[in-house]
């Protein structure tokens, strides 16, 4: 029997270890000095005050100029040039044209043209009078600010 014991013994699976167990504190640790903070209050510091903007009197304003040019006059003119905008076969839809853009472009106007077998145009046109290289400019000037893509033109 002593032998099925220890067979038994063999087989049975090793006891399972109690956990540690801590020791219970025996002593309760020491309170800390009191300590005397005093509490620091900044007082509020007036913000410095920005030095006076010097202003300037207001300035007027030149009017801005139609599309960045002066309007041309009779004796600024020299040159066989114009500026072209658009063409139109009714000149319902030309003076239409004419008076939007005529804030912009104070000299424009409208030049009727029978052009024989296809029939009378409207041609819508400004600058008269310019060198190439200013109608040049002033087309480009103008396309940037219209719809429209003008290009020098001889009267």
């Amino acid at each position: 029997m002593v032998e099925e014991g220890q067979k038994m013994m063999e087989k049975a699976p090793a006891p399972i270890p109690k956990a540690t167990e801590i020791p219970p504190a025996t002593k309760t640790p020491a309170l800390l000095p009191p300590v005397n903070i005093k509490p620091v209050i900044k007082k509020a510091e007036p913000k410095p005050t920005p030095p006076a903007k010097v202003t300037k009197p207001a300035e007027k304003k030149a009017p801005a100029p139609s599309i960045g040019l002066t309007t041309l006059s009779k004796k600024m003119t020299s040159g066989p040039y114009v500026v072209q905008m658009a063409s139109f076969q009714t000149q319902k839809y030309a003076d239409a044209e004419q008076r939007k853009l005529k804030s912009m472009i104070p000299d424009i106007f409208v030049e009727k043209t029978d052009l024989g077998a296809k029939g009378v145009w409207y041609r819508l046109r400004a600058y008269n009078g310019i060198s190439y290289e200013e109608a040049k400019a002033k087309a480009a000037e103008v396309a940037k600010r219209t719809k429209y893509k003008p290009y020098p033109m001889k009267k």
